[in-house]
């Protein structure tokens, strides 16, 4: 057996949505299947969800807020305001095509999200028209 395994393997579907939303801090449903309700969850969106927050962070030039762990802190914080403050058009300047390009990226991923669900109800569609269309019989066998 390898050394390497994947975390998570062995889980079903809901128990590693459960696991990768505990791990990213939402923690939006039960922390154990035992705890779960018994109708089924609500299908989600995680792309689009993804898609939102990385939108929220596509500006590259617009920083954190300023922190400081320092006992000093509050200077520190202060310095950093004012050197953003003071260098926010060269900021500007020089992460405006990394702006460009997670916009532009930002807008791929979107297309292609949205060409997936556009497939996906397609298929569903095709899958209902054929199963309407199933004939329950055997088909006939050619000579024996």
């Amino acid at each position: 057996m390898s050394r390497f395994s994947i975390e998570g393997e062995g889980l079903g579907d809901a128990a590693l949505l459960t696991e990768i939303e505990r791990r990213a801090g939402k923690d939006l449903g039960p922390a154990s299947p035992e705890a779960e309700a018994p109708s089924a969850p609500a299908p989600r969106d995680l792309f689009g969800e993804l898609l939102r927050a990385l939108a929220d962070n596509a500006e590259a030039s617009r920083g954190f807020p300023p922190q400081s762990h320092r006992s000093f802190g509050s200077a520190v914080v202060a310095a950093k305001r004012g050197f953003r403050l003071a260098f926010q058009p060269l900021i500007n300047d020089a992460l405006s095509r990394q702006t460009t390009f997670n916009n532009r990226l930002l807008d791929a991923l979107a297309a292609l999200h949205a060409e997936q669900q556009a497939l996906a109800v397609r298929l569903e569609k095709l899958e209902r028209s054929l199963g309407d269309r199933r004939v329950l019989t055997r088909p006939r066998r050619r000579g024996t």
